[in-house]
């Protein structure tokens, strides 16, 4: 049959249309196959507001870059561990959280609700400080990532020191004869925190006398008594000098940015509290390393000095919206280039970060944890009872210093009872 032109030319029209639209819906499949899927975001909780908040957020803006994963994070402040918990028990927790607490992370992977990433994160860490690790590990497994941490130290007044001929003691009877010419020149030497002041001089004397095996044994572990020789020594020690006024007429003294002027201004001679002191000086207008400086709590004569680190970490609820976005994220945070980049933040628990990444005493703070051997902070590794009965009982301590050897025993009563051992 022969078809007319007219006939010919519609077919012909209809065979373009066609072609056109299976043209246009292969480059629509084209397209959508090229287009990268849009990443899953993730929700975090942390602590760091106020100055602490911008370096914080160029982690994050780092990590976004990287991963193309969109962080949503909130500054939960105080009220972090609350908000964590409510959440988990409604069943929608956020996807990353930060926590000081080890205790409160490893009690969570008990109840299984924290994600086990061993297998992620582990092989990364494996060359961090023990402490940064060891406090997030349960049974072998790791279920949290150390950030970063900061070091117990003693911020000294320089120009109190040069004043009074004053050298930085490097053993414990040094440090107490240093105390002895700064009262006697009518200073006070010691400045002490009214919630944590005691609890920080019995955590370093333990420290100093006994060394970071003995520390961690007490306060993560409950294998030494509080109740021992050793360490009623060291209450006997601190009550002594409270008795002897190193902490002067109000020994639990006014809040900490009360006491960091009194040291900028010489008004007190030293204070045993974390290297942030060097931004909180420098806020009150001291100078570092010509108005203040740090150095390690000293160690007894026969014994090398110890830092007490406390250690931020980042964990995953195992119910998060997005577990493979946070696993990503907690791989990121441990890496060298995010722990470079979190250096205004605070100290890199990463050790292949560079030291010339640092200055001043920051530089000098991460030299001295080079030097000297570690333990975490033992409230981040105790059960949090515990450490809230050791606020109250070593700020009887200040108080009520004939009675060391009841508050002692006292203590050691409250741990049989919660550690159960």
């Amino acid at each position: 049959m022969k078809l007319s032109k007219e006939a010919v030319t519609k077919i012909q029209a209809v065979v373009v249309i066609i072609a056109v639209a299976v043209v246009a819906i292969a480059g629509s499949a084209a397209y959508v196959l090229m287009t990268p899927a849009v990443k899953k975001p993730i929700r975090m909780y942390h602590v760091w507001g106020g100055a602490e908040e911008e370096p914080w957020h160029k982690v994050l803006t780092a990590f976004e870059t990287k991963s193309g994963i969109v962080v949503d994070d909130v500054i939960k402040g105080s009220e972090w561990r609350e908000a964590i918990l409510t959440e988990i028990a409604a069943g929608n927790p956020c996807d990353v959280a930060v926590s000081w607490s080890g205790t409160f992370i490893t009690d969570l992977a008990k109840k299984g609700q924290v994600l086990d990433i061993t297998d992620d994160v582990g092989p990364l860490v494996k060359n961090f400080p023990g402490g940064t690790v060891d406090g997030v590990t349960l049974n072998g497994r790791l279920y949290a990532a150390p950030t970063k941490f900061s070091a117990w130290v003693v911020g000294y007044n320089k120009k109190v020191f040069e004043k009074l001929g004053i050298s930085v003691p490097t053993n414990l009877d040094e440090f107490e004869a240093v105390c002895e010419k700064i009262k006697a020149a009518g200073i006070i030497p010691l400045a002490s925190t009214l919630r944590d002041g005691a609890q920080f001089h019995i955590d370093h004397l333990i420290m100093s006398l006994y060394g970071p095996e003995f520390y961690a044994k007490l306060w993560q572990r409950h294998e030494v008594s509080w109740a021992s020789p050793e360490v009623k020594t060291v209450f006997e020690k601190v009550a002594e000098w409270g008795k002897k006024g190193y902490f002067g007429p109000e020994p639990l003294g006014p809040e900490r940015t009360v006491q960091v002027s009194f040291l900028a201004t010489g008004e007190k001679a030293m204070f045993v509290d974390g290297n942030w002191l060097n931004v909180m000086l420098q806020a009150a207008g001291a100078k570092p390393d010509e108005d203040f400086g740090f150095f390690v709590f000293p160690g007894a004569a026969d014994r090398k000095a110890g830092l007490i680190l406390l250690v931020d970490w980042a964990f995953a609820p195992k119910a998060c919206a997005n577990p493979e976005g946070a696993k990503e994220f907690l791989k990121f945070v441990v890496s060298k280039d995010a722990q470079t980049t979190m250096k205004d933040l605070g100290l890199a628990s990463n050790p292949d970060v560079s030291i010339d990444t640092y200055t001043g005493l920051d530089r000098w703070t991460v030299e001295a944890l080079r030097a000297y051997p570690s333990a975490v902070f033992g409230p981040a590794l105790a059960p949090e009872e515990f450490s809230e009965a050791m606020i109250r009982k070593s700020q009887e301590l200040f108080t009520k210093p004939d009675q060391w050897e009841s508050i002692a025993n006292s203590i050691e009563e409250d741990a049989l009872r919660i550690y159960g051992k």
